[in-house]
């Protein structure tokens, strides 16, 4: 079937198949999440996007909400490697 088409129709056709892929498979990715002058705000690292919201779930909420249309808007993906490690450490301060 696919030998039968133009170049243009096999262009278009790969294309939307790797539409679809994209639109049926899940990214897990990482949230961070502080608060910020009574709000929270919840970075996603690997993207490099940000939302924030009253509560820690609405925060989370809105972080999907706001990547999911980063990733709709993007014709190229670019995720970093990088896996987040988060820690915390003690630092001396003069009181």
């Amino acid at each position: 079937m696919i030998s039968s088409f133009g170049e243009s129709q096999k262009t278009t056709f790969f294309i939307q198949l790797i539409a679809i892929y994209y639109r049926v498979n899940e990214m897990k990715l990482s949230a961070i999440i502080t608060k910020e002058n009574g709000e929270y705000v919840a970075l996603c690292p690997e993207l490099d996007v940000a939302s924030q919201g009253d509560s820690v779930e609405e925060a989370l909420a809105n972080l999907k909400e706001a990547v999911e249309l980063y990733l709709e808007d993007e014709k190229e993906i670019k995720v970093s490697e990088m896996t987040p490690f988060v820690t915390t450490f003690e630092v001396k301060i003069n009181a």
